[in-house]
C-alpha cells in the first residue's frame, strides 16, 4: 500500500521515553532543533513536547514526542500515565513506531528496566546512552550491551 508523506506523518511518530533526568529533553532539543512545541495531553495538565525531524532517507518527515519521565510502563503517577497513553495510543498519531529509550550511563542497571519492558511490549527500541560526558563510555562494552538487551 502506498502512503503519501502527509499520511505517514499522521501514522508515524517516534517517542522519547526514559526516567526523569535521563537526558530525554536534551536529546529532543538536539534532534528537533527549534521545531518543538509544548502541548497538554488531552484530559491532563501534564505537558509533553512535540516536534518534527526530516528523514535523511527521502523527503519524509516524522513526529517526535518528548514524553514525561517514567520509570515503568506500569504507571504510578499522572506523568507516567501520560507517557504510557502516548506511546500506545496518541489521539492524533496512533502508536509509537519507534521508541528511543534514554539511559543514563551512571544508572545503567536501574534504567535498563524500562528498556526491557518496552521490548516485552513489542516496540521497536533504540537505546540512547546519555550522560556520556559524566561517565567514561570506554568502560562500557557496547557490543556486549547490545547483545545482552537485544537492541
Amino acid at each position: 500500500m502506498h502512503h503519501n508523506s502527509e499520511h505517514i506523518k499522521q501514522e508515524f511518530f517516534v517517542a522519547l521515553v526514559g526516567s526523569p533526568n535521563s537526558g530525554k529533553t536534551t536529546l529532543y532539543n538536539q534532534i528537533t532543533s527549534s521545531t518543538h512545541a509544548t502541548v497538554n495531553y488531552p484530559g491532563s495538565t501534564v505537558d509533553y513536547s512535540y516536534g518534527t525531524m526530516a528523514s535523511k532517507y527521502g523527503d519524509a518527515t516524522f513526529s517526535i514526542l518528548d514524553t514525561p519521565g517514567t520509570y515503568s510502563l506500569f504507571p504510578k503517577s499522572p506523568d507516567e500515565n501520560v507517557t504510557t497513553d502516548i506511546i500506545y495510543h496518541h489521539p492524533a498519531h496512533g502508536f509509537a513506531k519507534v521508541v528511543v529509550a534514554t539511559v543514563d550511563l551512571s544508572q545503567l542497571s536501574r534504567q535498563l528496566w524500562i528498556v526491557h519492558q518496552l521490548l516485552e511490549a513489542k516496540f521497536q527500541v533504540i537505546v540512547a546512552l546519555t550522560m556520556q560526558d559524566a561517565f567514561n563510555i570506554e568502560t562500557i562494552d557496547i557490543a556486549r550491551l547490545e547483545a545482552m538487551i537485544g537492541c
